[in-house]
């Protein structure tokens, strides 16, 4: 079977191995469905000084929707249908395993594709818990990538008033709108600070997500919070330190809220819930499907035509 590793930075190779096979307790996984996350793409692309090559086997890929080929698991038999999690996000190959707590049975009724966004959107369930009560609220959301794009579909969902969404591209901002967006705000064309204090008469929002992971977005969320505001960074960051507006902080009196990961067990059904009723329509996030093995190709769109593209997908029939 074919595994795809990142052997140097932009540089994917496919290499034959052995079928992995389940140990007990886990099941054999093979994908339909594997789109890149925004969280892939330093792997293809390092900013992180120490980052090492090669990286390991498969990773690179963890939003999978497959098929149980294997199992050594009591719930699981060959043939169901899961969205699974590999172990280290390493599902960048034709076969995986992991433990079967980290699937969760999916229905036939969505693409492959689409159920694979649950998985991002689980991490989004694991933090909802913690905000503040959003309906009635203005929100902003810096950054319209996968993740800002499901945070603009989440917060519509549960009632939010005013829904600013913010990005560098016009494709990505037109499909902010078909998420839910009131306002989108294209940062490469003037002052978006000026602009969402336009918005909002003055009050700037009561709670910003940062969805893009950089110095300059983190600042920029900062500055969009009104007084007592909550700001979420939930970009994956490009440097490990790097200088935040500290007084902009203190002079607003914000609430920082961090989160990371999921937990499969707890937050992958509600997510796949809110996918297959429709409650939240993931298809315009799909923007581009490419056949597996064409891993070089989907990381070279993914990261280096942004303005092109959301979702990339890699779809095995």
């Amino acid at each position: 079977m074919l595994a795809a590793q990142l052997t140097a930075p932009r540089h994917v190779e496919l290499l034959e191995i052995d079928p992995p096979e389940p140990q007990a307790g886990e099941i054999a996984v093979e994908p339909r469905a594997i789109a890149l996350c925004g969280s892939d793409h330093p792997d293809f692309v390092p900013e992180i000084s120490g980052t090492e090559f090669p990286r390991p086997l498969g990773r690179g890929g963890h939003e999978i929707v497959g098929v149980v080929v294997a199992s050594r698991h009591a719930r699981w038999r060959e043939g169901d249908r899961v969205l699974a999690l590999p172990v280290n996000q390493c599902g960048l190959m034709e076969r995986f395993v992991c433990p079967g707590e980290n699937a969760a049975a999916v229905g036939t009724g969505r693409s492959a594709e689409e159920l694979a966004m649950a998985q991002p959107l689980s991490t989004l369930l694991k933090l909802w818990p913690r905000l503040p009560e959003v309906r009635g609220k203005t929100v902003a959301i810096v950054g319209q990538g996968g993740i800002g794009l499901l945070y603009t579909a989440l917060f519509r969902h549960h009632g939010a008033t005013r829904l600013l969404a913010l990005d560098l591209h016009a494709l990505r901002l037109g499909v902010s709108r078909r998420m839910g967006a009131d306002a989108t705000v294209n940062c490469s064309e003037g002052d978006p600070e000026g602009e969402v204090r336009r918005l909002t008469g003055g009050a700037m929002a009561e709670i910003v997500v940062e969805a893009v992971g950089r110095p300059e977005t983190v600042n920029l969320a900062l500055h969009l919070a009104g007084q007592g505001a909550t700001v979420v960074p939930f970009g994956v960051p490009r440097k490990n330190r790097f200088e935040i507006d500290f007084g902009q902080m203190l002079r607003r009196q914000v609430t920082v809220l961090f989160s990371g990961g999921t937990d499969p067990t707890e937050h992958f059904p509600p997510a796949l819930g809110l996918i297959e009723s429709g409650a939240i329509d993931v298809a315009p996030l799909v923007t581009h499907r490419l056949p597996w093995p064409h891993v070089q190709e989907a990381f070279e769109l993914a990261t280096g035509r942004k303005a092109e593209c959301v979702k990339v997908v890699l779809v095995r029939e």
